[in-house]
């Protein structure tokens, strides 16, 4: 499963969102985990028809990344990283805003 689309393996069917950050004007980033699956992925939303992208990493996986769009969709995600329990992830989303500016989470830790 890791590197697979959490919507069509249906991983997402049991997940919840364990961190979440609405960015003015760019949109929202949320890191998503199903513990069904013993995945996470980055999720974006509210980024629509600007440039932006978001990757993922697990020991276990390395790093996963979406699609770098020029013009995101309404909603996107990045492929799956095996990251079971309290496993350590490390993610990262850029985002043009409204503005023209590139909001860019960095690098962050989630344990």
């Amino acid at each position: 499963m890791p590197g697979g689309d959490p919507q069509a393996t249906g991983c997402a069917n049991s997940a919840s969102t364990i961190w979440s950050r609405t960015y003015l004007g760019a949109g929202t980033v949320e890191v998503r985990y199903s513990s069904a699956c013993g995945t996470n992925w980055v999720r974006v939303s509210g980024a629509t028809g600007r440039p932006s992208e978001a990757g993922i990493w697990s020991a276990a996986s390395g790093w996963q990344w979406s699609p770098s769009y020029y013009q995101s969709p309404s909603q996107y995600w990045t492929p799956m990283v095996y990251a079971p329990g309290s496993n350590c992830v490390v993610f990262r989303a850029k985002i043009v805003d409204v503005n023209s500016h590139l909001v860019d989470t960095g690098n962050l830790q989630l344990c």
